[in-house]
Order: structure tokens, then sequence, then C-alpha cells
């Protein structure tokens, strides 16, 4: 049955999302340090942003 694609098509399969499934365990930490880094950066690059904006628009507030 093996050359009609049966039980080794089964175990191929399975064998392959096995795979798949460590291959993504091993990415999926690298990737989400990448998309907290970049959402950290743009929270510190936001905070900066605002820190030297803000001696300009204290006069005009009133503060």
């Amino acid at each position: 049955m093996d050359a009609l694609g049966g039980e080794g098509m089964l175990f191929q399969f399975r064998n392959n999302r096995g795979q798949a499934m460590l291959e993504f365990a091993l990415v999926l930490p690298i990737l989400l340090l990448l998309v907290f880094g970049i959402i950290d950066f743009g929270i510190i690059f936001f905070d900066n942003l605002v820190i030297t904006q803000l001696p300009a628009r204290a006069p005009g507030s009133g503060l």
C-alpha cells in the first residue's frame, strides 16, 4: 500500500506537521522579541518627542 500513497503518506504528513511545529517554536521567541522591540522603540521615541517639545509649548499654555 506504500506505492499507492497509503500509510507512507500519512507518516510523512505527521512528520512534516511536527517539523513545522518545531520550526514555529524556534522562530516564535525571535519574532516576539522583534515585534516588542519595535513597539518599545516607538514608545521611547514618542516620549522623547514629547519631552523635547514640552518647553516650546509651555509658554503658550500658560504654565
